[in-house]
């Protein structure tokens, strides 16, 4: 956020309607963190494309536990699971095996590698793609954290972003997600 503390860029209110819907839906998740990424892609001029892509497929691993081992998936929702807590459940991380299924899929090394490490706190020092998906993320989570504002300001802070660029990036990604509703309810 801010330096100073004194003004939180990204009120929660702003997002009050981003919800964890299925998976591409109108309010999802996937919409705040793809909005995110580009809008943080452009910031760091990092490709802006790659960057929306990655944040839309960057959950594609959630839906593959899901679709695997469904029960598995229905008894953990609404859990907040750890790193660890996952691949104890699942066997597996959902950003490693996203990572691996669009791996699969013969898509670049770039995006594969920014979605596997988009809970990834060494990837802030990475590539501007693996710190605009990992900061988009981030963003996301503190969205949905018991104390946003302060959560969010630790996400941004990652950027070190100054006042005016996050009052910049705050209405950028605001824009960016509503084009997004606007596109998923036509």
């Amino acid at each position: 956020g801010a330096k100073g503390g004194a003004f939180h860029p990204v009120a929660p209110s702003a997002f009050s309607k981003v919800t964890r819907a299925p998976y591409g839906g109108s309010d999802s998740r996937v919409s705040l963190i793809a909005a995110s990424a580009t809008s943080l892609a452009s910031h760091l001029e990092a490709d802006t494309g790659a960057a929306f892509c990655a944040g839309l497929l960057c959950d594609i691993g959630e839906l593959a536990i899901a679709m695997a081992l469904p029960a598995e998936w229905e008894a953990a929702a609404g859990l907040e699971l750890s790193h660890d807590d996952e691949i104890a459940r699942f066997g597996v991380h959902h950003a490693a095996l996203g990572g691996t299924i669009l791996e699969s899929f013969g898509l670049p090394d770039a995006l594969v590698t920014a979605i596997a490490k988009h809970h990834d706190p060494d990837a802030i020092s990475g590539t501007p793609l693996e710190r605009s998906v990992y900061s988009a993320a981030a963003l996301a989570s503190a969205l949905e954290a018991d104390d946003p504002v302060t959560e969010t300001d630790r996400a941004l802070d990652s950027l070190q972003l100054g006042a005016l660029d996050a009052v910049a990036l705050h209405a950028d990604i605001e824009e960016r997600v509503d084009r997004l509703r606007s596109a998923f309810s036509s």
